[in-house]
């Protein structure tokens, strides 16, 4: 193996060049992968709602309050989970949060990412507490106080038992979500004609429920319940693209640029030792002690090319947050992913140049 090594630094220049390359390449693609990661998530946040979740509209024959909804809810089966649609909070002028109220709706994990904190338990999100989960874009919102953390919504102190989001930007950054029974007065109780609620997907084989919900409600009062399945939104990759066209046609070209340049470098490389590989060969070398030393070799320059295309990545953050006015963060399984991949595409080109030395029987010519 320290033979393999020193064998690198044979042509030091081949060397260096080809670990610029590979540098180039690999901070290239993760730039741009992390650039549209970052965005797919956003975008894609709220189908992990849908996919979870069925829909349910509620249609009164007399306009009633949520509370008094939540009531009838509670007496028919208090161990039926749901949510409510959101409602607009005007914070700040020109800023707006939106509330959603939480009764017992279960495997929340599914649903949104938890960036530090922890969900509601059960007996929390049925009860009228004062708790909040807090979308992490309204963390600037909250504040500490007898070392817990609280935020205030209409007024009112809630204690903040966990933050939404991720490091980037998240769908769920602007949302508050809070127990039921604890939405401010002016939400809870004013009367609606109709209610929409979110329930686990589940609930469409409990066909029943909602049946026995409307035909067996104290007051008679709900006149028609619509439960539709939801379906994701698709093409989230392509709105990706097209909301910021500009910046992905260039990132387009810097991925395709990066993928030549491995196999630009890679060529180049491999070419310059097939001399070596060759006198290797007819000296008795076989085709597994060649194969391991592309292995080790390539393994050395894409660790090293690996560490400083991390590095770059660090340093440019702040330049790439700028350019798409967005939280994005360094992304270590991302960088790892690609220089797999271009450790792979790299053996690969230099099997397929080898191919003819690695086919050479020399026992067979000298015969």
């Amino acid at each position: 193996m320290k033979m393999f090594l020193k064998e690198l630094f044979i042509k030091p220049i081949n060397t260096i060049f080809i670990c610029l390359g590979f540098t180039i390449a690999i901070y290239c693609l993760s730039a741009g992968t992390c650039l549209f990661t970052t965005f797919y998530n956003l975008y894609n946040d709220k189908n992990y709602v849908l996919k979870e979740s069925c829909s349910a509209e509620f249609k009164f024959k007399e306009n009633t309050s949520l509370g008094n909804f939540v009531d009838i809810i509670e007496k028919r089966d208090s161990d039926v989970g749901f949510m409510t649609p959101r409602f607009d909070l005007e914070i700040e002028k020109n800023r707006t949060a939106y509330l959603i109220g939480i009764y017992n709706y279960k495997d929340l994990d599914k649903i949104f990412p938890l960036k530090e904190g922890r969900f509601f338990t059960k007996e929390e999100s049925i009860s009228n507490k004062k708790i909040a989960l807090v979308g992490s874009n309204l963390a600037d919102l909250i504040y500490m106080k007898n070392d817990k953390k609280y935020i205030k919504i209409e007024g009112e102190e809630f204690e903040v038992v966990g933050l939404i989001g991720r490091k980037t930007l998240s769908y769920w950054g602007l949302r508050i979500f809070i127990p039921v029974n604890s939405l401010p007065n002016d939400i809870y109780n004013s009367d609606y004609e109709s209610i929409g609620l979110y329930y686990p997907k589940d609930m469409l084989k409990q066909k029943n429920y909602f049946y026995d919900l409307k035909s067996n409600s104290s007051d008679k009062n709900i006149e028609s319940i619509k439960v539709n399945e939801l379906s994701e939104e698709e093409g989230i990759a392509s709105r990706v693209f097209s909301n910021n066209k500009p910046i992905y046609i260039s990132l387009l070209f810097s991925i395709l640029l990066a993928v030549i340049s491995i196999l630009i470098f890679s060529t180049f490389w491999a070419d310059s030792l097939k001399k070596n590989i060759a006198i290797k060969k007819i000296l008795g070398a076989d085709n597994l002690y060649i194969f391991k030393q592309l292995i080790y070799q390539m393994l050395i320059l894409i660790t090293f090319s690996s560490i400083i295309a991390g590095i770059l990545n660090i340093m440019t953050l702040n330049f790439l947050e700028t350019l798409v006015a967005g939280n994005i963060s360094f992304d270590l399984i991302n960088i790892i992913n690609i220089s797999i991949a271009t450790f792979t595409l790299t053996i690969l080109n230099s099997l397929w140049i080898y191919k003819g030395i690695l086919k050479f029987n020399v026992l067979k010519h000298i015969r």
